[in-house]
């Protein structure tokens, strides 16, 4: 069923501009408010048993996200908001380890994730959790 509903968002972020403004709106968001890590879990799922189309598809949105000016600061947040889940979560950490080198399309798309995370604040607004350079080496 999941399978299903990533293809649709992929063959509506294909049709034309309204269908990709709807596509990655409703991506953002979901990956911003729904059930937590739900995105990310799925992900994770889809890439730990080698490259799926699932994945794939996950990275597409993530990359098309993340390069379409409407959408890259939604974007960031989310992602911005997985990784301060993940510090103290292993669970977490492992998962934005499989997602995040997935993103990294260009050297523009590495110095936008590096930026988020040696700019990102931890929940008491000190410097960047830990978790957030263990990630940048990942990348």
């Amino acid at each position: 069923m999941r399978g299903r509903v990533l293809r649709g968002l992929v063959e509506l972020l294909r049709d034309g501009p309204s269908g990709r403004r709807l596509t990655l709106h409703a991506f953002v968001l979901a990956c911003a408010r729904a059930d937590s890590r739900l995105l990310l879990r799925w992900h994770a799922e889809a890439a730990s048993t080698g490259p799926t189309e699932d994945a794939r598809w996950l990275s597409l949105l993530w990359q098309t996200a993340l390069g379409d000016l409407r959408y890259t600061a939604d974007a960031l947040k989310a992602l911005a908001g997985w990784v301060l889940e993940a510090d103290g979560d292993p669970q977490a950490e492992r998962e934005l380890a499989m997602l995040l080198p997935t993103l990294v399309g260009s050297d523009e798309d590495r110095k936008r994730l590096d930026h988020m995370l040696g700019t990102l604040r931890d929940r008491r607004g000190g410097g960047p959790p830990a978790v957030a350079h263990r990630l940048m080496a990942v990348l």
